[in-house]
Parts: C-alpha cells; sequence; structure tokens
C-alpha cells in the first residue's frame, strides 16, 4: 500500500532499526522528546564560522620573522615550505616546527574574512604551549609568545567584535602538556610542579603510577599528562565563578568556548563551565 513500517531490531528500546512489511510485526520502540529550551546567543544562530590552526594561519610580521622562537624548534624558511615532523627512534617529536602564524596576522586578515560572510572565528589553542598545535597546555593565564602579547590578542579580539565578528576559544581542560606550569616534568618553570614533587600544589590533578616518570597520560601519550576527572581543585581552577581561566577570558570578551574531548569530561565539571558562563549571557556558548 505504499507505506513503510519501521521498528527497533529485536527488541528493547533502542540501538538498531528495520522496516517491516507489515503492521503486525513492528517492534515498538522507544522515542526521547527533550522539552527543555535552552536559548543560544542570538548571534550564533545566523553565525558562519571559520576555524583558524593559527601557527599555519599568517604571520603579520612585516619582517616574517617568528616570535620568540621556541628552543630547540624548527622554523620554515618560506610559506610554501613542506612541513615536516623531525622524530627520534621511537617515533616522537623531537623538533616542533613552526610557520610563525600570529595574532597580529589573523588581525590583518580581518576584513577579508569578513567580505567573505564570515562571522564567527574558532581559534586553535593560543595559551602558552611547547608544540605548534597547542593542545600541551603550559599556562592557562598566558598567550603563546609565538602568537603575540596579550596587548595583541586584545587588539585582535576588539578589531573582530568591531567588524561584527565573535571569536571562539579552543578549550584543554582534560590534559596538560608536560612540560607546563602544572606537571613541569623537564623545569621549565620555576613553579613546584607535579612531576617535581608530591606536595605540589598542582599534585592531586594527576595519577602516577611510579613517580614521577610512570604516570596517566591522555591515551598514552608521554607529553600529555591526563587530568584526573574528578579533581574539584582543577575544576575550580578552570570554571570557578572570580579568578577562573573561565571567567578571566570570557571577562576580557572571549565569546565562547569549545571543549577539546568533551566526551572525556564530567558532567559535573561542564555544567561548572557552564555555570561560569551563565554569568555572560551573550556569551553562554560551549
Amino acid at each position: 500500500n505504499g507505506r513503510e513500517r519501521f521498528g527497533a531490531v529485536g527488541g528493547g528500546f533502542g540501538g538498531l532499526g528495520q522496516l517491516y512489511p507489515e503492521n503486525v510485526d513492528v517492534v515498538n520502540y522507544q522515542m526521547t522528546v527533550v522539552t527543555a529550551f535552552d536559548p543560544v546567543p542570538a548571534w550564533y544562530q545566523n553565525a558562519r564560522f571559520y576555524h583558524i590552526f593559527v601557527d599555519r594561519f599568517n604571520n603579520g610580521n612585516a619582517d616574517g620573522h617568528v616570535n620568540a622562537p621556541k628552543e630547540n624548534s624548527f622554523l620554515y624558511g618560506r610559506k610554501t615550505d613542506r612541513p615536516m615532523y623531525i622524530r627520534g627512534n621511537d617515533g616522537e617529536i623531537i623538533r616542533w616546527d613552526f610557520y610563525g602564524g600570529n595574532l597580529t596576522g589573523i588581525q590583518q586578515k580581518l576584513p577579508l574574512l569578513a567580505a567573505r560572510g564570515i562571522n564567527a572565528l574558532y581559534l586553535s589553542p593560543i595559551f602558552q604551549a611547547r608544540s605548534n598545535h597547542r593542545y600541551d597546555t603550559g599556562d592557562y593565564f598566558a598567550i603563546d609568545e609565538v602568537l603575540g602579547s596579550l596587548h595583541d590578542f586584545k587588539q585582535f579580539l576588539a578589531a573582530a567584535h568591531q567588524l561584527g565578528m565573535h571569536v571562539i576559544l579552543d578549550g584543554v581542560f582534560n590534559h596538560v602538556g608536560a612540560d607546563s606550569r602544572y606537571f613541569n616534568a623537564v623545569n621549565e618553570y620555576s613553579d613546584v610542579g607535579a612531576a617535581n614533587s608530591l606536595d605540589s600544589p598542582y599534585a592531586s590533578w594527576f595519577s602516577f603510577k611510579r613517580f614521577p616518570d610512570d604516570y596517566n597520560s591522555w591515551w598514552g601519550v608521554k607529553d600529555l599528562p591526563a587530568i584526573n576527572k574528578d579533581n574539584q581543585d582543577f575544576h575550580d581552577f578552570i570554571a570557578a565563578k572570580k579568578g577562573s581561566v573561565i571567567s578571566y577570558w570570557t571577562d576580557l570578551g572571549v565569546d565562547g568556548w569549545r571543549l577539546d574531548v568533551a566526551d572525556e569530561l564530567m558532567d559535573d565539571f561542564i555544567r561548572q563551565i557552564r555555570s561560569t558562563l551563565d554569568q555572560f549571557p551573550e556569551r553562554v556558548l560551549i
């Protein structure tokens, strides 16, 4: 009769479904309908996003030089050079490569992006880190020197807002860098990190199997020590209503956050992030 019948496979309330030839054969399934209304910022409803991997986007320096080159890094001589990772015998990266894209470079391209209808930017991580991707956060309260300064960030943000654009940052809150202020495996910072002493104020953030070299890391990547998922001290550091990472950058004018590996974060932690962002009605975007 031209009708198609759809039901569950083998009973139950979810999972796979299939077509059935007759009504009497259909296995019922449960449909969940969410009636709660959770409004998003007005600007987001018609946003057209452009994602920028900052190091590879544009170097805004007149001489083309890289800002504050990192120790033992590999710098390309031309924008047209092909990327190459320099690895050790075990496949580990021993020289991070940089083209030198920076915040000034993004700011220079804002009129071009706006002319193409872009009104929202999602940036790859911009906080201090050792790598070019910066998912190995070194300091959540510092702009990576290769990208520029806090002043450069404020200038870029103001220019974007003046053009009606909104800026989303990448929040990496599941792990940090082994070289970070918080772990400090190679004594990059003057702080006492978790790898320096079990009496470190950051020690409870991490889990050691055998101190200091054997520890839980993100998918076994030793450059990325994993944060203990239920550590409330870390949650407050990131998302307390005052003085936290989220409140600091959002108060500066950041319009929203993309949460890295959000599926690996505790629901209560994400709720805390949301609660803090509720202080900024037009910036409640996760």
